[in-house]
């Protein structure tokens, strides 16, 4: 199962691509994306539980706002 500290969140600003991978990347698919956040920086493995979940929520509004990448998610009417 993909935790916060075995994958990494990479996009490029102001489009829909956005990838959680595993990390550590040994097939080198994050070298696609210009930025890339969460497994990869050695700090996160130091955080709680509860920094952690803030980090993914700071970092997700954070892809919406700063970098313009559109809020993209299943919606109500998409499925059965």
């Amino acid at each position: 199962m993909m935790n916060v500290t075995n994958s990494i969140r990479c996009w490029n600003s102001g489009t829909a691509m956005v990838m959680l991978m595993p990390w550590p990347d040994r097939e080198g698919l994050s070298s696609h994306y210009y930025f890339r956040d969460l497994g990869c920086w050695g700090f996160v493995h130091q955080l709680t539980r509860d920094q952690r979940r803030g980090r993914v929520s700071a970092l997700a509004l954070e892809l919406i706002l700063r970098y313009q990448c559109p809020a993209c998610g299943p919606r109500s009417d998409d499925g059965p």
